[in-house]
């Protein structure tokens, strides 16, 4: 019975020593990898500006309404100011109204010395 114990001992051995160099053995290099193709490429600016067709919405809007038409010239407030009652919100550049006020005004002032002339040519009982 010795010897199967000692033939046992021996090879259990030899598979501890044989598991022993597999696991701590020198496996040599690694594989080196190959090396991956690389393309470079040179960034030009844009020849072109690309346009895309949309349509752009506010997400929050506001009803304005002036006594008078024209351009805008100036808007007073932005978004989240508070405001008071009868506040400035914006100012209207007047040159239109201006000039059509001109025009109006020299069209009175062309009527009433027609009407001076045809009140003196009825007292002079030309007319």
């Amino acid at each position: 019975m010795n010897r199967w114990r000692f033939t046992g001992a021996t090879g259990a051995l030899a598979f501890a020593v044989l598991l022993y160099g597999v696991a701590n053995g020198d496996v040599g290099e690694p594989p080196q990898e190959a090396a991956t193709p690389v393309k470079v490429l040179t960034a030009y600016a844009a020849a072109e500006t690309p346009i895309f067709p949309g349509r752009v919405e506010a997400g929050d809007s506001a009803m304005l309404a002036f006594r008078v038409a024209g351009q805008l010239l100036e808007l007073k407030v932005r978004m989240g100011d508070r405001v008071e009652k009868g506040a400035l919100l914006a100012e209207l550049d007047p040159t239109d109204y201006r000039l059509n006020f001109e025009a109006r005004q020299a069209e009175f002032d062309l009527a009433r010395l027609e009407a001076e002339r045809a009140s003196t040519l009825y007292l002079q009982k030309l007319i």
